[in-house]
Parts: structure tokens; sequence; C-alpha cells
């Protein structure tokens, strides 16, 4: 994450069109035991374990922050004026990645793993996104019915990234797969 905000403050010295950009970052770093949850910003990490999706990040946001205080009713968040309004980011700003929170976290076999900008959970209802999560199979598809269904009411770019934690004694390989459509993405898919 320093290397990134580093990054991100050098382009903005030397490209003035680059200057003032930012980005939230969700990530998940998996190893054979244990995973490691990386947070900023609003983009979210969800797990579906055992029938249960459970959303693993808390946004840092100003809405999220009046949420929380019990300063804003939960019906009025997704239409607050001040709803995309970050806390934190990476930016390039020397304090940014003191506000990355990283969290170890426990993976079994089964686990499902959705990691989506706001682009999707902004514009696509949790039930709708939980359903699709605990009933479609495979990963890529996965991936793409969730943007597909996000594109049409998205005024945001949508990355969705689908992992499903597999034994590592079993003969597929494990992988994360995703689909992105933004403004200059319309209709790309990566994998």
């Amino acid at each position: 994450m320093i290397r990134a905000n580093a990054a991100l403050a050098r382009a903005g010295r030397e490209d003035s069109d680059a200057r003032g950009m930012a980005t939230t970052v969700t990530g998940l770093v998996m190893t054979d035991d244990i995973g490691y949850l990386v947070h900023v910003g609003d983009s979210r990490a969800y797990r579906c374990r055992d029938g249960v999706f459970e959303q693993l990040t808390v946004d840092q946001s100003w809405v999220q922050m009046l949420l929380d205080e019990g300063m804003l009713d939960p019906a009025d968040a997704s239409t607050h004026p001040m709803r995309n309004m970050l806390m934190h980011s990476l930016s390039g700003a020397l304090r940014d990645p003191e506000a990355v929170h990283i969290t170890p976290i426990d993976l079994q076999i089964g686990d499902r793993w959705l990691l989506a900008t706001d682009g999707l959970t902004s514009y696509l209802p949790r039930d709708v996104i939980s359903s699709q999560v605990t009933s479609v199979s495979a990963p890529q598809e996965l991936a793409n019915i969730l943007v597909d269904l996000c594109w049409p009411h998205s005024l945001d770019n949508i990355t969705v990234l689908i992992g499903d934690v597999i034994d590592s004694e079993a003969k597929q390989q494990s992988q994360f797969v995703g689909a992105v459509q933004g403004y200059e993405l319309r209709r790309s898919r990566v994998s």
C-alpha cells in the first residue's frame, strides 16, 4: 500500500491531469491457512460461508460515520448528498497508508469471496447480490451476471472479483476471476 500510494503521489507530481486522483482498495491476501483483508475507502469485501452472506469491511465514508453515530437513518443513506464522500482513500498523501485496515481472517474450504467497487454495491441491492452469490456456482459466470445486472443502473465504473477457497490437494487451480465495466471499458471483460 505504501508503494501504491507513493506511485499515486509521483503520478500527481509528474502529470497535472493526475493531480487529485485517488482510489479505494479492497483486497484479500491468501496463504495456506489464513487470509489478510486489506481495505481503505468504500469498495467492499463479502464472504459467503455455509450459505451466510456477510459484509466484512466497513465503508470509510462520511455517510457510514453518520450511520455509526446514529445521526442518519439507514433508509436515507443511499440518497444522502454526502454518500460518495470518502473519509479515507489512497491519494498520494503521506498519511494515507495509515488509514489502510489490514485484518487477519480465517479461511475455510468452501468460502466464496466477493470483492467489489461501489459501482456494484451502490446500485445493486444487497439481497440481489446475495441471491446471485449463493445460487450461481461458476465464479466467472457470477462476476459477469453481477456486472450485467448492475450496468444499466450504475453511474460509476464496476469492478467485481470472485474467489472460491478450495482444497489445495484438489486438481483445480485456485484463482480469482472478475468482470469490469466502466466509462472506457464498456463491455470489456477481465479474467
